[in-house]
């Protein structure tokens, strides 16, 4: 059975999120599904270290009133040029925008990972870094 190339992608793997108003601490998986990237949650964890459930309350569809540990919030990733993108993200993180569907890129920058997001145009954008988890 030959292994594609994207199996020994370096952002395959565990990545840190960190919230930087709240401290809230995210593990996210990016794993590959066939040929597109997804990302789900592991773990959310306060501040202080405290393992905690929220749900995605105003999320819509699969990911709607469901625990965001165990959510694949991340999906249809293609690998280009040495990025991944024309996939979409979904905001979990509490607060106005929770909910919200984007374009999401992602690629390798420094040893992090940078998340792109955007919606409608990329005037209307975020991007987010990420630290490996070990």
């Amino acid at each position: 059975m030959a292994v594609s190339q994207e199996a020994h992608d370096p952002l395959i793997g565990m990545w840190q999120a960190i919230d930087e108003k709240s401290g809230t601490q995210m593990i996210i998986e990016l794993y590959l599904l066939g040929d597109e990237m997804q990302g789900k949650v592991v773990s959310v964890k306060t501040k202080s270290g405290e393992a905690i459930a929220p749900v995605c309350e105003p999320c819509k569809g699969p990911l709607g009133r469901v625990q965001v540990v165990g959510a694949t919030f991340i999906s249809g990733l293609k690998k280009n040029d040495g990025r991944w993108v024309g996939g979409t993200v979904v905001n979990l993180r509490p607060g106005f925008l929770q909910g919200t569907v984007a374009n999401c890129e992602i690629e390798l920058v420094n040893d992090r990972a940078k998340i792109f997001g955007y919606k409608w145009t990329r005037a209307f954008s975020g991007e987010n870094y990420w630290r490996r988890y070990e």
